[in-house]
């Protein structure tokens, strides 16, 4: 062993309670590093698998005034698995209660009538 050597494991040695301290603060960083990519890699895996089993969109697109006939042409595009036409609105809701204007986004139905079709309603204040 090298007096170098020496020197340098007598200051070590000398600075115990730093050297400790110095190790324990990398071993927690390292700790929340790996917490937090597998939160996050988990996070992201439960996405994707819950728009997988509710069939949620990937893509949204917003046209302003479209032809019902340009669907079937949609629906030809590789990858494309459903094409969904919906009227979508922001409107203003006469809420008598209310102390300020209520605001709603108002989604059409698949097909008219279809009690079994899907329609949302978010109503914010």
């Amino acid at each position: 062993m090298s007096l170098l050597d020496r020197k340098l494991l007598r200051d070590i040695s000398a600075m115990r309670g730093q050297v400790l301290t110095i190790a324990l603060l990398v071993a927690a960083g390292v700790a929340v590093f790996v917490g937090s990519v597998s939160t996050y890699v988990s996070l992201r895996s439960g996405c994707e698998q819950f728009y997988a089993a509710a069939r949620f969109p990937q893509v949204f697109v917003t046209l302003k005034r479209a032809p019902l006939s340009i669907v079937p042409r949609l629906n030809a595009i590789a990858g494309v698995v459903a094409v969904e036409p919906r009227i979508v609105r922001e409107v203003i809701v006469d809420w008598p209660t209310a102390s300020q204007p209520v605001s709603a986004h108002m989604v059409s139905l698949n097909h008219a009538g279809d009690e079994q079709s899907y329609g949302r309603i978010w109503v914010t204040g």
